[in-house]
């Protein structure tokens, strides 16, 4: 085998080496970019959970306060009119 075919089998084989290393390289940081990409979706999950809690604790207090200034609004409604009834009695009774 001529020094030219030894040279060209290393230079070959120092090629497939440097490949092979470079796919590693390429394969770990893919794996890497994976991990942390599913890391942040957990976390954007909890996240979102943690929102979705807030919103319905918000919904709630909501509809609990919609439903006091309903009562609220009834009541004031029904003392209106007992106050004008009143009203009108004393009216009467002083003309």
């Amino acid at each position: 085998m001529s020094e030219f075919e030894k040279s060209k089998e290393k230079f070959e084989e120092a090629l497939f080496n440097l490949e092979k290393l470079v796919d590693q390289m390429v394969d770990e940081s893919s794996k890497n970019n994976q991990i942390e990409s599913n890391n942040k979706i957990t976390e954007k999950t909890e996240d979102l959970a943690v929102l979705k809690k807030e919103r319905d604790d918000l919904k709630s207090k909501l509809l609990e306060a919609n439903e006091n200034y309903n009562s609220l609004s009834l009541v004031t409604t029904k003392l209106s009119n007992r106050l004008d009834e009143t009203i009108k009695k004393l009216k009467s009774v002083l003309e």
